[in-house]
């Protein structure tokens, strides 16, 4: 907090009063500094500048630029050499004390929206997959053997060795279990 005297002592936790450190009149008010200079008026534009002969628009007596509708204008003298058929076209360059617009927020979705969209994306996955298994780009995958389909899967072949095949239908159900729950660890469900 600073505390103001009259004689302009110092007072509070500053380094002087308000008055000494550049603040007059009103107690609030905050002091600009120094304000930046006007700009300058260019003569002549930097694209212009490459074909004009004298490196003005117009030239009048003594070497100023008197304008165009002075009277002693003449007209704009230009080095026909210089102009192509070319344009060139400068890089733009975003303006320093703007901020850049900010990106439109996304569309709110209702629940059942929500759900319809996985749904079809979802579908679309699953044929684009097909669509692969079907011009031999991906392998198949295996039928899923479990005890109560061994028959109907395996066909002749669980009867020849039941017990062989239960084994190995057994091996190949916890294998699957186990991917499962290794998928589930990695993604920290």
């Amino acid at each position: 907090q600073f505390t103001f005297t009259e004689m302009g002592g110092k007072g509070g936790k500053g380094s002087g009063t308000r008055r000494d450190r550049g603040f007059v009149g009103n107690a609030n008010a905050v002091p600009l500094g120094s304000r930046p200079a006007e700009p300058q008026q260019v003569a002549v534009e930097w694209w212009d500048a490459i074909i004009l002969r004298d490196g003005k628009y117009f030239s009048g007596p003594g070497g100023e630029s008197p304008g165009p509708s002075s009277a002693e204008a003449r007209e704009i003298e230009v080095i026909p050499s210089k102009i192509t058929s070319y344009v060139e076209h400068p890089v733009p360059i975003d303006p320093p004390n703007e901020k850049p617009e900010p990106p439109p927020q996304p569309l709110k979705l209702t629940k059942v929206e929500r759900k319809k969209l996985r749904t079809q994306r979802r579908q679309a996955r699953e044929k684009e997959k097909q669509e692969m298994i079907m011009q031999g780009l991906l392998e198949p995958p295996k039928p899923k053997v479990k005890i109560s389909n061994l028959v109907r899967v395996l066909g002749e072949d669980a009867t020849q060795d039941p017990t062989k095949i239960e084994k190995e239908v057994r091996r190949q159900m916890q294998e699957r279990q186990q991917a499962h729950d290794d998928r589930n660890l990695s993604a920290g469900v």
